[in-house]
């Protein structure tokens, strides 16, 4: 690129050079009346000097010249910018480091969008995925303690918690479920991706309190009732209920430690 001060000074110095040609040949004019061999070559060294002034200065880049060659860089630059591009479209990029588990792209395979390729799992950081219908989800929360049973280790449960909740449920046979993320605390056991674990939620938990088993337990119009052995006669006895899994429920009161009870009655014989 050439600015006006840089134009003004080049197109002097062809000027100059050009002067300096005509005076060149002034003086060897002047020297042939006279001729002086060292003269007559000291003009014509001159005249040399000044012509290869002349000419270096003409080769000089024109403004038209320069912006064809700005208009060559820039084009060449689009042309790397798209290359890049080209190169960045043709890289895999994941989102956590982890271990490449398998591979489903080969070279000469034909690509097709949004289909997956591989799959990527993060070994240091697995996680249970489960589904808890609508009736349930209300009593789960993040941070709650979660005891994990892996169907490869019975005998030796882990401990976890409930990690994320989805907002929004899904619909699977009639029942809304939803998503709940469950996350093993450390672990020795040999735990691998895709094995199966049940789960127990710790919705609430209480200690020293009176229990019976869900099998045990009647409804009636007056309530919750079980039947009491006394004198070796089953006797209805109502009582308050508390907390309760799928095994066990608190009793508040109406029963004290030591009562017997009736767990399943014996059919009757219809035909006695």
């Amino acid at each position: 690129f050439t600015s006006g001060g840089q134009k003004d000074t080049a197109e002097a110095q062809v000027l100059n050079a050009e002067v300096g040609v005509r005076m060149a040949e002034i003086n060897l004019a002047k020297l042939d009346e006279a001729p002086k061999a060292s003269a007559v070559a000291s003009a014509r060294s001159q005249i040399a000097q000044a012509e290869s002034s002349l000419a270096r200065l003409l080769s000089m880049p024109s403004p038209e010249d320069v912006a064809v060659a700005e208009s060559q860089v820039a084009q060449a630059r689009v042309g790397v910018e798209i290359a890049q591009s080209r190169l960045a479209d043709a890289s895999l990029t994941v989102p956590f480091a982890g271990t490449l588990v398998s591979w489903d792209l080969h070279e000469g395979d034909a690509l097709v969008p949004g289909a997956p390729v591989g799959t990527l799992v993060d070994l240091s950081r697995l996680h249970i995925e489960v589904g808890i219908d609508e009736t349930e989800i209300g009593r789960v929360a993040p941070g709650q303690e979660v005891r994990i049973t892996f169907d490869a280790f019975l005998d030796q449960p882990v401990a976890g918690h409930v990690a994320e909740i989805d907002l929004v449920g899904t619909l699977l046979q009639g029942i809304v479920n939803y998503g709940v993320r469950i996350e093993p605390s450390a672990t020795d056991l040999g735990i691998k991706p895709a094995m199966t674990a049940a789960i127990e939620i710790v919705v609430k938990q209480k200690e020293d309190v009176l229990l019976v088993p869900n099998r045990a337990l009647r409804r009636d119009q007056e309530g919750k009732h079980v039947e009491v052995l006394r004198g070796n006669v089953p006797t209805r006895v109502y009582i308050t209920t508390g907390l309760s899994n799928d095994d066990y429920t608190e009793v508040i009161s109406g029963l004290k430690e030591g009562d017997e009870i009736v767990v399943s009655r014996p059919r009757e014989n219809l035909f006695s």
